[in-house]
């Protein structure tokens, strides 16, 4: 009986680890706000370049997200030499301006599969060092038993953009 309960429990295991992105069947346009801003977030051990912006669509992201019963919504991005960038869109915070959404991000620059090692980009001079080209990235939601979803069309920030962020300053 236990046999029988490992190999289900492997096959569960197995199935939720599926790589494959499914895609939305009509994807929705999304473009970054060109003004972004940073702070040095983490330990003074394991210091970490946050990068904060947003995303305009005219589509409602939260109600996509409630509506589909998806636990996450996160900007993934092509591998920058050994860099992953890691962005977490904060949907449930979506402000909607005109016929528009705003949904703002938070991304990190770390190793890849690694966002909390102690080798992600640290400074705005250390990301300079390392990444000479654009974040070509895209929107991707998931949840605990769904396949991702890429919900949006590709699409650009430029290290420019990340380089000439301002220093964020809490009011």
């Amino acid at each position: 009986m236990k046999f029988l309960f490992i190999i289900l429990f492997g096959f569960y295991c197995a199935s939720c680890q599926n790589t494959d992105h499914q895609r939305l069947e009509e994807t929705i346009a999304v473009t970054p706000v060109p003004k972004f801003n940073y702070s040095i977030i983490g330990s003074d051990e394991k210091p970490a370049l946050a990068v904060a912006g947003s995303l305009i669509s005219s589509v409602s992201l939260k109600e996509l997200l409630l509506k589909k019963q998806f636990d996450f919504a996160r900007i993934e991005c092509g591998k920058l030499n050994e860099f992953k960038p890691y962005a977490y869109l904060k949907v449930k915070e979506e402000k909607k301006e005109q016929n528009t959404f705003n949904s703002v991000f938070l991304m990190k620059i770390c190793p890849e599969d690694d966002a909390n090692s102690e080798y992600c980009v640290k400074s705005l001079e250390d990301f300079k060092a390392r990444i000479k080209t654009n974040l070509n990235c895209e929107l991707v939601f998931g949840g605990m038993a769904k396949p991702k979803m890429i919900i949006s069309n590709r699409f650009e920030i430029s290290s420019h953009q990340i380089l000439n962020a301002e220093k964020y300053i809490p009011e």
